[in-house]
């Protein structure tokens, strides 16, 4: 229960806020999510009897995120070359604050939906979850990629809010969770690192394991989960 102090007629009062009612529970299975950047997406696997029941990734609407970025830079291209020329235009100035504004906005509304449904798959399946949000790493693949500072920012947004959204409705449910480093490029089996092939797929040099470099944290879940 969550009150706040206040006056009522004034006359200090403690007034209800919110109430709720949790049931503990002992989890039945495993909910690994590996947060990523918005351009690798959100992997989350359901894991039921030491097995992968489902796997899902989720991430937002890319190609509408890059026309909001794409209008943005040109507009900003064209107030850059007006203030050479010693002009300015309040309206272009305007488009371009409002398309950034609604290209963040709508980020940061996809991070509250996906949180959302991680959390109800969580309680539907009485899951633990295990949550991998190691975004720095996730940055530098961005750079490496060849992405500009600015565009790698943009894949990020959004993405420590859903963490915390994440972790805060986890607790408002009672749902068992941990933060957990689940490795993306060490071979679950030899626990050596393995081999970067085209399409984001890895191979053991070892074991000769070949997978989706996005399913290889789901596998690790499972080992030391």
């Amino acid at each position: 229960t969550f009150a706040m102090l206040g006056l009522k007629d004034g006359v200090p009062a403690v007034m209800l806020v919110a109430e709720r009612h949790v049931e503990p529970y002992e989890p039945k299975s495993l909910l690994p999510v590996d947060v990523n950047s918005w351009k690798h997406g959100v992997v989350w696997a359901l894991v039921k009897n030491g097995r992968i029941s489902s796997i899902g990734r989720e991430r937002p609407d890319l190609g509408r995120v890059e026309r909001w970025y794409s209008k943005v830079v040109r507009l900003e291209r064209l107030l850059g070359r007006l203030e050479r020329l010693g002009l300015d235009d309040g309206n272009l100035r305007r488009e371009a604050k409002r398309t950034k504004s609604k290209m963040y906005r709508y980020l940061r509304g996809y991070s509250q939906w996906l949180a959302n449904k991680i959390v109800r798959k969580a309680l539907k399946h009485k899951s633990k979850v295990v949550i991998d949000g190691a975004l720095e790493e996730s940055w530098r693949e961005l750079l490496e990629e060849g992405l500009s500072r600015r565009e790698a920012k943009i894949h990020i947004a959004g993405v420590r809010r859903l963490i915390k959204i994440l972790e805060t409705q986890l607790k408002w449910y009672g749902v068992p969770y941990e933060f957990k480093r689940l490795p993306s490029r060490a071979c679950p089996e030899c626990e050596i690192k393995m081999e970067e092939l085209p399409g984001r797929r890895v191979r053991c040099p070892r074991c000769g394991l070949e997978e989706d470099r996005d399913k290889i944290p789901i596998l690790w879940a499972l080992k030391i989960a």
